[in-house]
């Protein structure tokens, strides 16, 4: 009888300590805290409970940036938030104001007020005349924070479009930039770069990308885009740190035999500086969709 027990005591211990250390990986894999659990439980419980739903049934991806040798991050959770997409209205209205009185650059974007909520977000995007216009964060700690946070730190199955700071800086100077962003089913964050870009008459419609910072505003030229593999471009050709880097992933884009690759006659070489939006490739998670541009004011 005692040993029954004893068995019974151990073995609720076992399940007990599985179930804890279930939820502390989970909440590792997507950059989440403790904080965070009460909302990403319920997550978890449907996962498990329809496990043929797919891992993006909102659109979100098991890694918008791509393999790379800490593993794949992301892939647990989904869905949207509208808490960016509201403070993307105020922008729309300050855009059209740029200058000052004396022709230097101002910048529409309420970077003051935004560093009041976090150091992270240091520049804007905007594509004219789609939905795409948001912040870009970038912790200096943890590159998988914004897969599944927003700006005020709060857990957001949307994210936050982010680039990495092991790989790219801050300052758009790097040969080759790359923000990701979940592909959200309803069009928000990157859910639209797919169908506009697959298409060659919005492919050339909305060929401009804007990114506001603190000190200049930089206009890109959009000239590919296509599905590509899960290689995590930065890690895969060594940061770009040689020119011959650049043209060799550049070779890979023009050359691709995907389908749906759109490709302008004004291509980039090694000499540009590169743009690169990165989202999950919808139909196939396991591949990326991306979006090419090039630096137009140097």
């Amino acid at each position: 009888m005692k040993k029954r027990t004893v068995f019974i005591i151990f073995c609720i211990i076992f399940v007990i300590a599985a179930v804890f250390s279930f939820f502390f990986l989970a909440l590792k894999k997507t950059g989440n805290t403790v904080k965070d659990l009460p909302a990403v439980i319920p997550e978890i419980i449907s996962r498990i409970v329809n496990p043929d739903s797919g891992d993006n049934p909102e659109g979100g991806e098991e890694s918008v940036t791509g393999e790379s040798p800490q593993g794949k991050r992301g892939g647990w959770f989904s869905g949207k938030t509208g808490t960016i997409e509201e403070e993307g209205a105020v922008i729309e209205e300050a855009i059209t104001s740029q200058t000052n009185k004396d022709g230097s650059y101002r910048t529409p974007v309420d970077f003051e007020r935004y560093g009041k909520i976090t150091g992270d977000m240091y520049a804007w995007i905007t594509i004219p005349g789609t939905n795409v216009n948001y912040p870009i964060a970038q912790s200096a700690e943890n590159d998988s924070r914004y897969l599944r946070h927003d700006l005020y730190g709060k857990f957001a199955n949307s994210g936050t479009l982010f680039t990495e700071h092991v790989y790219n800086t801050k300052t758009f100077n790097d040969p080759v930039t790359v923000i990701y962003g979940h592909a959200i089913l309803d069009g928000s964050m990157f859910g639209s770069l797919q169908q506009l870009y697959s298409d060659e008459d919005t492919f050339e419609r909305y060929d401009d990308i804007i990114i506001y910072t603190p000190e200049k505003e930089l206009k890109y030229k959009v000239f590919a885009a296509t599905p590509y593999d899960s290689t995590h471009i930065l890690y895969h050709y060594d940061r770009f740190k040689d020119t011959g880097k650049v043209d060799e992933f550049l070779e890979s884009v023009y050359t691709s035999r995907e389908f749906s690759v759109n490709i302008s006659d004004d291509k980039a070489d090694g000499n540009d500086k590169i743009l690169v939006l990165s989202t999950c490739l919808k139909g196939n998670y396991s591949k990326r969709y991306l979006v090419l541009a090039k630096l137009e004011n140097k």
